[in-house]
């Protein structure tokens, strides 16, 4: 509420002490709330240790946001080692709660072969996924595997997905 300021003077600082407080509570939305705020440096310097710690504690009660930003930590070196082999595993966590940035992620990791052997049916697996919940970036990937990269042939389909993900932005 602080955050965002509705029906009450926006107080980014108020609200990141809140959600550190319910965070160390564990609750698991404010200790993702929490890690976000120190990725992005919204509120104070930026912090990607402690970043790292809230989305690992959010990641691990089940916070699918958590666990996909938590691979793309682990996927860019952001703040830790870079590990895409650990990367895939968060983003599946994520994809298999339905999250459709977490579905994309794993098939964008199958594609460039990072962190697990390059295969394209697979990839289009987690793009088809992803696709069906309307993420645009899947859909244009989900076109390219049908179109370029030998995944069993739905014209058709990749078509009708190329053109729903709109012009280029």
């Amino acid at each position: 509420m602080y955050y965002f300021g509705p029906g009450v003077e926006r107080n980014p600082i108020k609200a990141a002490t809140l959600f550190e407080k319910a965070a160390n509570g564990g609750v698991p939305e404010a200790q993702f709330n929490a890690g976000w705020l120190y990725q992005t440096g919204t509120v104070e310097t930026r912090d990607l240790g402690k970043a790292l710690n809230f989305y690992m504690e959010a990641a691990r009660n089940g916070n699918a946001l958590a666990q996909n930003n938590l691979g793309r930590m682990y996927d860019t070196g952001q703040g830790v080692a870079r590990d895409p082999a650990t990367a895939v595993r968060w983003f599946r966590k994520s994809a298999e709660q339905g999250n459709e940035i977490g579905q994309f992620n794993p098939g964008a990791m199958y594609w460039r072969g990072s962190g697990v052997s390059q295969d394209f049916e697979k990839a289009a697996r987690w793009f088809r996924l992803s696709a069906q919940q309307g993420h645009a970036n899947a859909q244009v990937a989900l076109g390219d595997s049908i179109f370029l990269k030998g995944v069993p042939r739905d014209d058709q389909g990749a078509a009708g997905l190329l053109s729903e993900s709109g012009p280029p932005k």
